[in-house]
């Protein structure tokens, strides 16, 4: 299984260290691990501060406020079903 990150760091209220983006992977393995997710996966993680949130949640949700976590699936599922064939899902780019 092959798990890729991109890490985006739009704010300077603290630092973004490889310790911190060592301790995420890490939590993303054991995640994928516990749920028996096997196949390839992909995150994307932008450290925003209040007003880069905002905007998102505002442009995203057309929810005017600030909040903790944005999080979008990739692509839409069923809940309790999975697709026929993740190979459908593939990115031909990747």
């Amino acid at each position: 299984m092959n798990v890729s990150f991109e890490i985006a760091n739009e704010q300077d209220k603290f630092p973004v260290t490889e310790e911190l983006t060592e301790l995420l992977r890490r939590a993303a393995a054991e995640t994928l691990d516990a749920e028996g997710i096997d196949f390839d996966c992909e995150f994307s993680i932008t450290y925003t501060d209040n007003e880069g949130i905002r905007a998102l949640n505002r442009e995203y949700r057309n929810k005017d406020s600030a909040t903790d976590v944005l999080s979008f699936p990739m692509f839409e599922l069923t809940p309790g079903k999975l697709p026929a064939s993740w190979e459908s899902y593939k990115d031909p780019d990747t």
